[in-house]
């Protein structure tokens, strides 16, 4: 009898290791040097894409037309920064839920974080393509901040209908519902619920009898009436059979008289599994395929334009403003180059990883394995984030000289400082001086009436 208690007991441990807050996928070592990464990328990225919008907001020169997809860009990415980067942390080193009953954020989860990256890759999308019109093609450039702002619009509509699916992927799951979705039979639970001591023998002879008539989908593990045994009235007239071993399983679960709550867990629903694979394929095409694709032939073609000029620079007399242009048009070769290379090489591990994910039998040892290896691929790929306001920020010309302004202005607020702190202390030190005269003098004062006195005597 008490070898089949210790299942019992066994089986609460499982059940508060599980669905405990703390609980993690990955071991120590790697939440601490997750924790460190995701921190300076958040700090980083949140830091200098917030540069870019105020010196936007404060320059009235910088609020071009051509400025409203960096605006686009930095918005983009200063919500990855600041959301996505948080709760793909707190998804890949924590089982649980941590955000409470929010079966609405669980939902919005993906697609949130899906439309913030699909956003950020449009934009830069959007600026190779315009700034290849402007030097290829400058009788072309009409582009107004209306259309411009327009198209922005359209970026995020487009973004927002292609991850829409994603919100019917997931969804809450209380600890009774993953617990139906888990491994174990429900059968096995009430077969471990009557090993322990004081047990409720009547509530175990109604979930015995409930089970009689429930079956289990081996495809898809979901509890559903059996069709071949005539079902009682109480049964048939009541909920689903998912529903009703729910309400079984929680009087189970209080039975355990545990002292913290357990938490739910956000997990791929049944209407997950294809329509999710057609959705990331989509999400991946559009957001790395079409962006490589425009880059690389918008940046050839500014290349080859460049060259030709500095090939038409070099023949002629050399004087000291084409050897500034020539030298400016390398550095935009360079720039050029760098900013394909950058955003091909940090979305490339994620991709990567995602595809072979979704068509082959990816398998990994543990779950530290797997979560750790996740996370470091959907590091690179943030990292985009955080070099976009360099590379589309402040290597622009326009935007340095705002930033050299801004650096300016605190450095000048230091030496006031300063000297507000040396006034004050030199302030001080005056008093002192002051107050060290008063009492020599009142010493004094002191020593001649006492002189005075001895006279008199």
């Amino acid at each position: 009898m008490a070898s089949n208690e210790t299942l019992w007991l066994q089986f609460v441990d499982t059940v508060k290791t599980i669905f405990s807050t703390s609980t993690l996928w990955i071991t120590t070592p790697s939440f601490y040097t997750l924790v460190l990464l995701y921190t300076i990328l958040i700090t980083g990225g949140v830091v200098g894409n917030m540069l870019i919008l105020f010196m936007l907001v404060r320059a009235p020169a910088l609020r071009t037309p051509r400025n409203v997809f960096i605006a686009n860009l930095a918005i983009s990415d200063f919500c990855l920064c600041l959301f996505t980067m948080p709760l793909t942390l707190v998804e890949v080193t924590y089982q649980n839920w941590h955000w409470g009953n929010t079966p609405i954020l669980c939902r919005l989860q993906l697609p949130l974080q899906a439309s913030f990256i699909l956003v950020s890759s449009l934009s830069i999308a959007a600026i190779a393509i315009d700034r290849s019109t402007i030097i290829c093609y400058p009788h072309w450039n009409t582009l107004t901040t209306r259309t411009a702002m327009m198209i922005a619009f359209v970026i995020w509509m487009v973004a927002i209908v292609i991850v829409s699916p994603l919100s019917l992927v997931k969804q809450l799951f209380s600890p009774a519902e993953s617990l139906l979705l888990s491994e174990l039979d429900f059968s096995s639970m009430v077969q471990r619920y009557a090993y322990k001591s004081g047990a409720n023998q009547s509530a175990i002879e109604q979930m015995e009898v409930t089970y009689h008539f429930i079956s289990r989908n081996d495809l898809t593990g979901e509890y559903i009436f059996n069709s071949t045994v005539n079902l009682p009235e109480t049964l048939s007239m009541g909920s689903s059979a998912s529903n009703l071993l729910k309400f079984q399983l929680e009087f189970i679960i209080s039975e355990m008289n545990l002292t913290e709550p357990l938490a739910p867990r956000c997990l791929e629903g049944s209407n997950g599994g294809l329509l999710q694979t057609i959705t990331l394929v989509i999400i991946l095409t559009v957001q790395y395929l079409v962006p490589v694709i425009t880059i690389s032939v918008a940046n050839t073609a500014i290349y080859s334009r460049l060259q030709d000029r500095m090939y038409q620079y070099t023949s002629r007399t050399v004087t000291e403003q084409r050897k500034k242009d020539v030298r400016k048009m390398k550095r935009t070769c360079i720039l050029l180059i760098l900013i394909g290379a950058i955003f091909i090489l940090c979305w490339l591990p994620i991709t990567i990883f995602n595809m072979l994910q979704d068509f082959t039998n990816l398998s990994f040892d543990d779950d530290n394995q797997y979560f750790t290896i996740f996370a470091l691929c959907h590091l690179f790929g943030m990292m985009s984030a955080c070099c976009n306001p360099v590379l589309y920020g402040f290597l622009n010309e326009n935007f340095r000289s705002e930033f050299k302004w801004l650096l300016s202005c605190l450095s000048r607020l230091r030496p006031a400082s300063g000297r507000r702190q040396r006034q004050s202390q030199n302030a001080g030190e005056n008093r002192m001086e002051q107050q060290n005269s008063d009492v020599v003098t009142n010493i004094k004062l002191i020593n001649s009436k006492e002189k005075e006195q001895a006279n008199k005597l």
